[in-house]
């Protein structure tokens, strides 16, 4: 008996059939029908990446795919070394480097150069998240002597900025609390000549 074709990958393919009578009574008619297996479409994620401002070490960029149909994975997709990644936010595309300012940012993947017998892409995108760099504020050491009638000027250093930015960057004002040990002290001209320990703790400035 005749035998049926199978087709397991995405395309057209041609049967050719023939029907004829047992009985003998008409003659065998010929003929032909296409079988038209689509294509499956994969979702194509940009996998969601984090950074700090001023990182020089730039996220890995990648993708992830859904929708494989038969347990298929992603050894079927070719051209995934051709992928490339649009940055973006309310006001148009940027550069992602280590001056990109801390905020939230859309990453598309042009996925046009992906390619597989069974599927089909279509891009999803992800975010990028590009954390505040922490700078370290150090209270100044200051010098005293006990009754005197003028006190130290409060001050602060600041350390860890990234692209040449200086402290002109902050905004906000540093409020200063003194301890003796654990002891909150009012900073005054009487404040005895040894502390343990004698230290300015600056509370957190704004950037």
């Amino acid at each position: 008996s005749p035998t049926c074709p199978t087709f397991t990958n995405a395309g057209a393919n041609t049967v050719y059939f023939m029907a004829y009578d047992p009985a003998g009574n008409y003659s065998n008619a010929y003929g032909s029908a296409q079988v038209i297996i689509t294509k499956v479409q994969l979702t194509a994620t940009a996998d969601n990446q984090s950074m700090t401002y001023g990182d020089t070490t730039l996220p890995t960029e990648s993708v992830t795919y859904t929708g494989f149909v038969n347990g298929e994975t992603d050894s079927v997709v070719s051209g995934t070394s051709g992928i490339t990644y649009t940055y973006s936010n309310s006001t148009g595309d940027v550069t992602v480097d280590g001056t990109l300012g801390a905020g939230t940012y859309t990453i598309t993947p042009n996925v046009s150069g992906l390619l597989a017998t069974n599927y089909t892409f279509a891009p999803a995108t992800g975010t990028l998240t590009v954390d505040k760099k922490v700078v370290t504020v150090t209270a100044d050491p200051q010098a005293m002597t006990y009754g005197a009638a003028t006190l130290p000027t409060e001050s602060v250093t600041y350390s860890g900025f990234a692209n040449g930015d200086t402290k002109s960057v902050v905004t906000g004002t540093v409020g200063y609390g003194y301890f003796d040990g654990a002891t909150s002290v009012t900073r005054s001209s009487t404040l005895p000549a040894a502390m343990t320990p004698a230290s300015a703790r600056p509370w957190r400035a704004t950037a």
